[in-house]
């Protein structure tokens, strides 16, 4: 868990239907049943999922493959975050999670920085960090947005992560 530096809580939830998603359905690959379920309130894990056979090796036996996900927004607007000197990576060439060790990596291949009246354009470099330091911080936008099967924030904010070699 990360330890909470004034940021926004995490809210994950599973939701059976989500509007023009290509994964609603009444039943996962494996024909266990899939329903709304709350997976993360708060920054806190209420459920785990999965497919039933690795499930219920830990005891699971209610468990089903989610096909959509919903990610709760935060209290700012995307305009609120987008305010200050920071750099809006808007695409990334590659971008991993561990979800060992919460560490993340990402190619910048498009950004801007932002400072002040001034903006610039960032080209290469990239962005480092682990979500064990920086989840606390995490910033999310009340303004939502779609992407197939999520429904995400709209912007988030990731305070202190580590940038290198980006030219601008």
């Amino acid at each position: 868990m990360a330890e909470d530096k004034g940021g926004d809580k995490l809210t994950v939830r599973a939701v059976k239907t989500l509007e023009n998603s290509s994964h609603n359905g009444a039943f996962d690959d494996e024909g266990a049943p899939v329903r709304d379920m709350t997976i993360i309130s708060g920054g806190v894990a209420e459920n785990f999922y999965g497919r039933r056979m690795f499930a219920q090796y830990i005891g699971l036996e209610d468990s089903f493959s989610p096909g959509n996900f919903v990610v709760e927004g935060g209290g700012k607007t995307a305009a609120e975050l987008r305010t200050g000197r920071f750099l809006e990576v808007v695409e990334f060439s590659d971008f991993q999670v561990d979800t060992a060790s919460g560490d993340i990596a990402g190619e910048i291949r498009l950004g801007y920085l932002h400072d002040g009246d001034s903006v610039s354009v960032v080209e290469g470099g990239s962005v480092s960090g682990t979500l064990r330091e920086l989840g606390g911080a995490m910033r999310f936008s009340s303004e939502q947005k779609q992407y197939n099967n999520y429904l995400i924030p709209a912007v988030t904010r990731l305070c202190g992560a580590s940038i290198t070699g980006a030219e601008g």
